[in-house]
């Protein structure tokens, strides 16, 4: 096999949520004493999808579905910055609190080839998987990703991991615009943005006002309007979603 295609990431992101990864390892941090109706835990979550590469080398892609319960937005909102657990700089205190929930046994559990994949707080929780060892990393895929961290951070995760990792942002995601840039918080790469017609590189301003609807930031933030965003590359020259991306090394 060769390097799952972009969308395929997306359906296994979207999968996540869902609870439809079937036959992997599911890495669970629950928050203490917190349950969700109906056995559901509450917390940070990893599946660890065995994969084969074309060279016959196993590897893993590691799926993070994002946010789902009032708890986890209580969290996602503690704006804070603390020093990131590798020294690249300040990172958001509540997501990497998260990613610290779970990071000690995703590292062990995972093979020494990850593709790290991830929707919303799960594209920082894959982000961070992918900072903790960039050798490991084959490839960082993400989606709907909130800003991580400072400056530092920024210029530190571009400089180790940017040539492999790509950003998508869906039309007005407003989650991708958070937490606020006048906060401190930068993204360390620029996006591959829908705009409602194509997938262009960077999120231009005037095309972001274009295709912002009222009320629609949190719809275009969910995973299934992600995979549903695919514009046919013939007709209007884009960058098709599920166009091949090889895995680099």
């Amino acid at each position: 096999m060769d390097a799952p295609t972009h969308l395929q990431l997306a359906q296994l992101c979207l999968d996540a949520y869902r609870g439809l990864i079937q036959g992997c390892a599911c890495i669970v941090a629950e928050h203490p004493a917190l349950h969700r109706p109906r056995g559901q835990v509450l917390g940070s979550v990893c599946y660890l999808v065995p994969w084969m590469l074309g060279d016959g080398t196993p590897a893993t892609i590691a799926v993070f579905p994002g946010s789902d319960d009032w708890l986890d937005y209580l969290r996602d909102g503690n704006f804070w910055k603390e020093p990131h657990r590798g020294g690249w700089g300040r990172v958001h205190q509540g997501m990497q609190l998260a990613w610290t929930a779970i990071a000690e046994e995703v590292m062990d559990l995972a093979m020494a080839r990850v593709i790290w994949t991830g929707h919303s707080l799960g594209a920082f929780l894959a982000a961070q998987g992918a900072a903790e060892a960039p050798e490991r990393c084959l490839e960082l895929v993400t989606f709907g990703e909130p800003r991580p961290g400072d400056n530092a951070y920024a210029r530190r995760f571009a400089r180790e991991l940017g040539p492999k990792c790509t950003r998508y942002v869906n039309r007005g995601d407003y989650v991708a615009l958070s937490p606020p840039w006048y906060w401190g918080y930068r993204h360390a790469l620029p996006a591959r943005w829908y705009d409602g017609a194509r997938w262009v590189d960077g999120v231009r301003l005037l095309g972001w006002l274009r295709a912002w609807r009222p009320g629609h930031g949190w719809r275009d933030h969910q995973m299934r309007n992600y995979l549903a965003a695919r514009p046919d590359a013939k007709k209007n020259g884009g960058v098709h979603l599920c166009t091949h991306h090889p895995a680099r090394s």
